[in-house]
């Protein structure tokens, strides 16, 4: 007995594309340098008075949670958490 099964035809862009949003615009750096201590492995990140810039509370990475049923999501929530005090 043979055994054939159909396949549907391939999908010419990748499904994720279609999720996929406009990028946002580019916003100024909150810094001018940046060291790294090659032994402590520590980054300091510095502004144009060569002040030091706490990057912990100027900078928050936010994603818009939810959807995977179809849903259209939920409002944006911060991805980082500052377990440091």
């Amino acid at each position: 007995m043979t055994i054939t099964a159909e396949h549907p035809p391939l999908a010419q862009t990748p499904w994720g594309l279609s999720r996929t949003t406009a990028p946002l615009p580019e916003a100024e750096a909150l810094y001018d340098t940046v060291d790294l201590d090659p032994v402590s492995q520590l980054t300091t990140f510095r502004n144009e008075a060569d002040l030091i810039v706490d990057m912990a509370k100027t900078t928050v990475t936010t994603s818009k949670g939810g959807g995977s049923d179809g849903s259209s999501g939920s409002s944006n929530v911060a991805d980082d958490s500052n377990t440091d005090g």
